[in-house]
């Protein structure tokens, strides 16, 4: 007699198996989100059930983009391998990896937990053979034994992703560049730099596309018939990246040199690190041409203007207020009168010290009664004081510590608008 359990078949009553080291040491550092992707696909794992993306975003109601970060995290972590195909209407293959083996090495002492080649091998079969065919298709001709372990390596060991050196075929023969070791070099270029799709390819290609086009136009604005070296790219990518000129500002700085014998690109370095310490010095965009900034003379003008707008404003809140309630201005010249006693406690020795103290609670208690006042009449405590743009500097330009103000880019945006508003003919 054999006894048999009858299987269940709905995936939802059944188990799945989560590792205590998962929830140790994952669970903690993980997003919600990528932690609802994980055992989701688990549960389907565990059961030998295929998955798509759209079918996990659906279901857990999340961007498919958050899917694909989700697993491209887990793959991070080591906790999954995503095998992606050459096949863009297909999604490749995601494995989990036994976390106990991974973690203790019971398989063996590596750091990470790679597939073997047979493993791999089976995987990638249709990409691979995929890539065999396309490869004689690009190439215009069979390919040979060691090409097809050449490009079985580029998958296995180098971990080339199948879309990846799919691409490098199209671009190559785009190019006319029908060398395969050329073809897998250009991979692997774009592997080791962190391109692990062909979106990531493209993003890459467009990037260096315009670093090409910025170096180009700088040669010729120097009169340069060669290509730049390592060293000049080095110099260049700086303007660009670390300075941040835009290449009209850096082609101004090129016009320089036409008074020299030799231009080169140190000439036109010093110019640019002489317009960013400018720049940084009186507070304004590193890309405004001199023609465009505003001197300190106006800038002082404009400063003045604002500071003396300010304190007419506030002196017409104060009518207002002495106005409504008389008892505000009455404080106010008994406050007056305090502080004129102020100078004379210097004359006063020891005893001048302890007067000042004296002064200071008498204004302290005033402005606490004043305050108080205002308040009840509906106004805020600080109604009539002196509205500055800028707490700090109090529209001075001169910061509390001494130091030029934070500020004074802004000012002088103001002041060049504040300028040209004078200029129009009323």
């Amino acid at each position: 007699m054999r006894f048999q359990k009858e299987k269940i078949k709905e995936l939802h009553l059944l188990d799945t198996k989560v590792e205590n080291i998962f929830i140790s040491e994952y669970l903690p550092v993980a997003s919600g989100d990528f932690v609802k992707v994980y055992l989701y696909a688990l549960m389907y794992a565990e059961h030998e059930m295929s998955l798509t993306k759209g079918l996990i975003s659906r279901e857990l109601k999340l961007d498919e983009k958050i899917v694909d970060e989700a697993i491209a995290f887990w793959g991070d972590k080591g906790l999954v391998r995503w095998h992606r195909s050459t096949d863009c209407e297909k999604e490749g293959v995601v494995v989990f990896v036994n976390q106990k083996d991974k973690l203790y090495g019971f398989k063996n002492n590596d750091k990470d937990v790679d597939l073997t080649d047979n493993e791999l091998l089976q995987l990638e079969d249709k990409e691979i053979k995929a890539l065999f065919i396309l490869a004689e298709d690009s190439l215009g001709r069979p390919i040979s034994p060691k090409e097809m372990d050449d490009i079985k390596d580029s998958i296995v060991t180098y971990r080339i992703p199948p879309d990846v050196l799919s691409y490098s075929f199209k671009y190559c023969v785009e190019q006319d560049k029908l060398n395969l070791n050329y073809i897998i070099k250009v991979a692997k270029s774009w592997n080791e730099k962190d391109c692990n799709d062909v979106l990531q390819v493209k993003e890459l290609l467009n990037k260096e596309s315009k670093d090409r086009y910025r170096y180009k136009r700088v040669f010729t604005q120097l009169g340069f018939n060669r290509t730049p070296s390592p060293a000049d790219i080095v110099i260049m990518d700086r303007w660009f990246n670390d300075l941040g000129y835009t290449l009209e500002r850096i082609l101004e700085a090129c016009d320089r040199t036409g008074g020299i014998r030799n231009p080169n690109l140190n000439y036109v370095n010093k110019v640019l690190e002489n317009w960013k310490t400018t720049a940084d010095y009186k507070g304004v965009n590193i890309n405004l041409k001199e023609s465009d900034t505003v001197s300190d003379d106006s800038l002082d003008n404009y400063l003045k203007y604002i500071r003396s707008k300010e304190k007419k404003e506030q002196e017409k809140r104060l009518r207002e207020i002495y106005s409504e309630i008389p008892k505000i201005e009455e404080l106010d010249e008994e406050k007056k009168k305090i502080e004129q006693g102020f100078p004379r406690t210097v004359l006063m020795g020891a005893k001048g010290k302890i007067r000042r103290e004296e002064l200071k609670s008498e204004i302290s208690e005033i402005n606490l009664e004043r305050a108080e006042i205002i308040k009840n009449y509906g106004y805020p405590e600080n109604y009539t004081d002196i509205k500055y743009l800028c707490e700090d500097c109090s529209d001075t330009g001169v910061s509390k510590n001494g130091g030029k103000c934070s500020c004074i880019g802004s000012r002088r945006e103001e002041a060049k608008a504040w300028i040209q508003k004078k200029k129009k003919p009323l």
